[in-house]
């Protein structure tokens, strides 16, 4: 809270996109202090790298390192482009509408996904078994999502205007 704070503060005095490096810069400095102030945290630092631990460590997680900054690379390119390409105030549009157009996709599956995980895992000596249930899911996810879709398309304006307050500086509708 008081990080967040502090770099709404600094936006306020026109820190412009620094402000946006606050909050998590700042944030992992002062958990890391937390860390060690913390009496049930032993760390012990050193001038010179155990390589050992760097190599058991990366036999453990190399496979998952790798998983994660292509990933990373996948989900960002685009905001590479459009970035170099348009300019930051393309961007910062692009930024909010893709957040926005997210948040189902993450509330829905963050629900979903722990719920079907054990109903699934009960059936897992059976693949058909599961196919059947998966194509159901995906049946009923589809004829909630499609409508609710197309409902969203043409109201998207007003849900703009109902989630953010107003359209100013917005640009005026692609038809």
């Amino acid at each position: 809270v008081i990080v967040g704070i502090f770099a709404i503060i600094a936006a306020l005095k026109g820190a412009g996109l620094y402000a946006l490096l606050i909050n998590p810069v700042i944030g992992s400095m002062l958990i890391y202090y937390i860390s060690i102030k913390n009496e049930y945290v032993e760390l012990q630092m050193t001038t010179h790298i155990v390589w050992s631990s760097v190599k058991k460590i990366a036999r453990f997680s190399i496979y998952q390192m790798m998983f994660n900054v292509l990933y990373l690379l996948y989900r960002n390119i685009d905001k590479l482009i459009i970035g170099g390409t348009y300019g930051m105030t393309s961007l910062g549009y692009y930024e909010k509408s893709y957040r926005f157009m997210m948040l189902p996709l993450e509330n829905i599956s963050g629900v979903i996904g722990p719920v079907l995980h054990p109903l699934l895992s009960d059936l897992q000596k059976d693949p058909q078994s599961i196919m059947r249930k998966y194509l159901k899911i995906q049946r009923v996810a589809s004829f909630i999502g499609f409508p609710l879709s197309v409902l969203c398309y043409f109201s998207a304006e007003d849900l703009i205007i109902t989630f953010h307050g107003c359209t100013a500086g917005m640009p005026e509708r692609i038809t």
